[in-house]
């Protein structure tokens, strides 16, 4: 893999950790990381701590609040993706009509 796999891709972050703390640390690491890969880091994230009380056996998540949070980060990717092709769509149709015809 190089940079260009991963340049102007959406990023939605999210951390999950064993302890009271979460993934904080995680989390300033990967933004630092996406960032150097030229990926787009959405400003909203997720760390979760104490992930056995926070995650049922079949990997639900039995927290309401947390399950919000965890379905907007998802949205946020969703619909800042879904620009990003939109502009991208814009841009190559207006190249196109600036083509000469042979």
């Amino acid at each position: 893999m190089s940079i260009e796999d991963f340049e102007t891709k959406i990023v939605g972050l999210v951390g999950v950790a064993g302890g009271d703390i979460g993934a904080i640390n995680s989390l300033n690491t990967m933004k630092t990381i996406c960032r150097n890969l030229h990926c787009w880091v959405l400003p909203q994230e997720v760390s979760i701590a104490n992930s056995a009380q926070t995650f049922n056996d079949d990997g639900t998540v039995n927290d309401p609040a947390i399950e919000e949070r965890l379905l907007n980060v998802g949205r946020q990717v969703v619909k800042f993706a879904s620009m990003q092709r939109k502009v991208e769509q814009d841009e190559f149709m207006k190249m196109w009509k600036t083509l000469p015809t042979w």
